[in-house]
């Protein structure tokens, strides 16, 4: 009895407007506590695949640490259930509805934890899942049609028979999903990892795949395809491939699919040769028995991907692409202090042995010796904003603008030395900057002023005495933000290198 009063007192407490429910919210988790004492106790249990329907949760301390594909739909109470967020987001209204009632009142789920979800033949046409986890979730059978999966965590996710026509699965990790005999046509694949997925009988469709990424064990059985559309621009697909015809039977498969004895890994962001060199060394080292070769390195658009090649017929792909991936990151900024504390005592050797694999890396990836450098030397940054110097230009390295090196550094130089309509000037700098695609963006354009200034104190030391005596009143009199900036963290560091 009294249990049920304090369960009746909870639910008057959530019939408050918002705010004032908020300041109730302690007392509701109170009275849901106090009414649990005593029922069902599921606390710490796994209760993977378990079917809950038509179960009365109510009262019960659901914080569980497994609810993978267990079902939840038709449940009741478990709004009145003791719950946690150690497993899926079960905190979360819109969650419980979902998982309890197969629908919810909102459509946003960005960034939501739904690992492992049984959501088996719902309709979630133009639901938001950006960012969310997914991760072995059951969304075979369901609509998906025009919902967004944008970066979403969908590895080993089940899509057989799944709707996702004009679904949006940009930078989603699609890693041994099962799409079999689901519906993608016109689905947005940019930049979808989709490495051992299963597309057997898949209808693809109309598909965007620009820079997506497959690989050998991905299975493409008795796919249907028309056509595709190679690259993805102004927010549309384009590039339709083949371009007056369509594919024949089987001829998309035949054109994608990867060679058996290649994996591919896919670095975001920040691409460290020397790091991958020596993971590739030490797992040769390792494990020799798994022959492994590199074939390749090749940039799609802010993504680098690295060709292994084995020529071992028993070849463990996800095997060589965890070890591989784990030696990388943790070599990726303290290369150098990694070997020393190894088990390679001899020092030189491997230091030169590790020398020719990262010059192997260079030219598989079409990077010249001073680009080389210059990504070693900027691997900490985001790659999108960083450049080169190579002789008399300026590149950037994600984009194919050049500018004169003298021309910018005669520019950047009057700025800070003669601030007389220094606006004016500044303005056709940028606009100089941003027209040959070498920084369009500030933050591109700050760092490369600062880049030019501290090239040029390097090889000026009246410059360099200039900055460090003047350097912090120009900072202070100059009105311009991406100036400002740069010569703040010039400073910077010819201060701390003195």
């Amino acid at each position: 009895m009294t249990g049920s009063m304090i369960a009746l007192a909870s639910i008057m407490v959530t019939q408050f407007e918002d705010k004032l429910a908020q300041n109730f919210r302690f007392l509701r988790l109170w009275a849901i506590a106090l009414a649990a004492w005593g029922g069902t106790s599921f606390y710490n249990l796994n209760l993977s695949g378990v079917n809950f329907s038509g179960a009365n949760l109510a009262n019960s301390d659901f914080r569980v640490s497994s609810l993978y594909r267990s079902i939840l739909k038709g449940a009741a109470g478990l709004e009145l259930a003791r719950v946690d967020s150690r497993y899926l987001d079960l905190e979360d209204h819109r969650v419980q509805q979902l998982l309890t009632q197969g629908r919810s009142t909102e459509r946003n789920f960005k960034g939501v934890n739904l690992k492992g979800a049984y959501l088996y033949q719902l309709d979630l046409r133009g639901f938001d899942f950006t960012c969310a986890s997914l991760t072995g979730a059951n969304l075979g059978k369901t609509d998906l049609r025009d919902s967004y999966l944008v970066q979403s965590q969908a590895a080993g996710v089940t899509f057989e028979f799944t709707d996702l026509r004009n679904a949006w699965l940009i930078d989603a990790n699609l890693t041994e999903a099962n799409f079999y005999r689901a519906d993608l046509r016109d689905c947005i694949l940019v930049r979808a990892q989709a490495a051992r997925a299963d597309f057997t009988g898949a209808d693809l469709t109309g598909v965007c795949i620009e820079d997506w990424s497959i690989s050998s064990k991905t299975q493409f059985t008795n796919v249907r395809c028309d056509y595709i559309y190679r690259k993805y621009q102004n927010g549309k697909p384009s590039d339709r491939y083949p371009i007056n015809r369509n594919f024949e039977p089987g001829e998309f498969a035949s054109l994608f699919a990867e060679p058996e004895d290649v994996v591919e890994l896919v670095f975001k962001g920040d691409f460290n040769i020397s790091a991958l060199s020596f993971a590739l060394y030490k797992l040769q080292t390792d494990a020799p028995e798994l022959n492994l070769e590199l074939r390749g390195v090749e940039q799609r658009e802010k993504l680098w991907v690295a060709k292994i090649k084995s020529t071992n017929h028993s070849l463990n792909e996800r095997l060589i692409e965890e070890r591989l991936t784990s030696v990388y990151q943790a070599g990726n900024t303290t290369v150098e202090e990694t070997i020393k504390n190894s088990i390679y005592r001899d020092y030189e050797e491997t230091k030169q042995r590790l020398t020719e694999s990262e010059l192997l890396v260079r030219q598989l990836a079409g990077i010249s010796g001073s680009q080389a450098e210059a990504l070693k030397e900027l691997s900490k940054r985001s790659f999108g904003n960083n450049f080169f110097i190579s002789g008399s230009t300026i590149t950037n390295l994600a984009g194919s603008g050049q500018i004169e090196y003298r021309e910018a550094a005669n520019s950047i130089r009057s700025l800070v030395t003669n601030r007389v309509d220094s606006d004016s000037n500044l303005q056709r700098l940028l606009n100089q900057l941003a027209n040959q695609n070498v920084a369009t963006s500030a933050a591109t354009q700050s760092e490369l002023i600062q880049q030019v200034l501290l090239t040029e104190a390097k090889q000026d030391h009246e410059f360099r005495k200039f900055l460090l005596e003047q350097g912090q009143q120009i900072v202070n009199s100059l009105p311009n933000e991406e100036v400002t900036i740069a010569l703040q963290s010039a400073i910077d560091t010819l201060q701390s290198s003195s």
